[in-house]
């Protein structure tokens, strides 16, 4: 199992500076080369970029690249061709160094005792001891790798919350306009009714130990089970590997503008009771199941709440992506990616 985060929320902003990088990568010529077995190391250790003073090795790119090939892999997302995939990790690592600069800079910190009770979370998500949550990590690199890579993680999300998203308002005015503009062109939610699924799941972690081919054959199994009579939420019980199986599998009621849109294609398709094909989504397989449909109505209020939510989530969306790319233009980046001895 891999506990990582998804990076996808980057990668607009790697875009831009993308194509400077792969054109530096393909200049240094050997970068895509296999090395003799014996020069690998040496390689790997050779930097690939300064960012503000931190060194990025080749390393950390190559092993950011493969992480994120399989995050595309796993949202059946074309994999970009292997100068573009680099690029774009050397981008996130330099990104992810500026952040991090930034946070320790101006005096935030990630306590031992704060790391542990989230380490602790993380295990619960997941349904294991921290016995098992740390040989479940060591199958892939050291613990201590691990704690320092979200310690990294939320030591980011805090600079974020912070400098950001603390910052978004939503005021009544803009309110009153969405909502109008809404009205204008007939979006069911001013006609204070919203469509709603009831749905439960099962979801089993994509890893080393199962793959995207074996998790999708076990979920279909565990339909087959429940069509021919078996309970899904005793199934949800036993096999999930996601918080809500202590529930069956249970989510509730969920608005479907609420649903990924990579659930909400096949759930379209189902009429209440039946279960969806599997789907693999960011590193996990799904198997959903629709109990039920209905449409509630809204009242003045609570449409003005979900409009504020809308509001809020698109303010945050472009004040972030403008604070990275601020960040980012104010670095001071040096790429070095030719081979050892002929550094730019």
């Amino acid at each position: 199992m891999k506990l990582i985060t998804d990076m996808y929320s980057l990668l607009r902003c790697v875009k831009k500076w993308r194509s400077a990088v792969c054109c530096a990568l393909l200049l240094s010529g050997s970068v895509w080369a296999q090395p003799a077995q014996e020069g690998k190391d040496k390689i790997l250790d050779e930097v690939a970029a300064v960012a503000n003073n931190n060194l990025i090795t080749r390393g950390e790119m190559v092993r950011r690249a493969e992480l994120l090939r399989q995050l595309y892999l796993a949202d059946q997302k074309p994999v970009p061709a292997q100068p573009d995939l680099w690029g774009e990790a050397l981008e996130l690592l330099i990104l992810e160094n500026i952040q991090l600069q930034e946070a320790r800079d101006t005096g935030l910190v990630v306590s031992n005792a704060e790391l542990d009770h989230i380490v602790g979370q993380v295990a619960q998500e997941h349904k294991l001891t921290m016995s098992e949550l740390r040989r479940e990590v060591e199958r892939e690199f050291s613990f201590a790798k691990y704690l320092e890579e979200l310690r990294k993680k939320v030591l980011i999300s805090r600079l974020r919350d912070r400098d950001v998203l603390s910052k978004t308002k939503v005021f009544e005015s803009e309110i009153d306009n969405y909502l109008a503009e809404q009205k204008k062109r007939g979006n069911p939610l001013v006609s204070k009714k919203l469509a709603q699924m009831q749905l439960r799941h099962i979801v089993l972690r994509i890893s080393k130990e199962m793959n995207e081919v074996e998790a999708v054959r076990r979920l279909r199994t565990f339909r087959e089970r429940v069509q021919n009579g078996g309970d899904f939420s005793v199934l949800a019980r036993q096999y999930s590997q996601d918080a809500s199986a202590t529930q069956g599998g249970e989510l509730g009621w969920l608005f479907t503008n609420d649903i990924p849109v990579e659930f909400l294609r096949p759930l379209d398709e189902l009429v209440p009771g039946k279960i969806a094909d599997p789907v693999i989504l960011q590193n996990s397989a799904y198997l959903i199941q629709l109990l039920n449909r209905r449409e509630v109505e809204l009242s003045a209020e609570q449409q003005r709440e979900y409009a504020r939510g809308v509001l809020r989530e698109h303010k945050n969306s472009m004040a972030l992506r403008d604070w990275l790319q601020q960040l980012r233009e104010n670095a001071t980046v040096d790429y070095r990616v030719n081979r050892i001895g002929h550094r730019r």
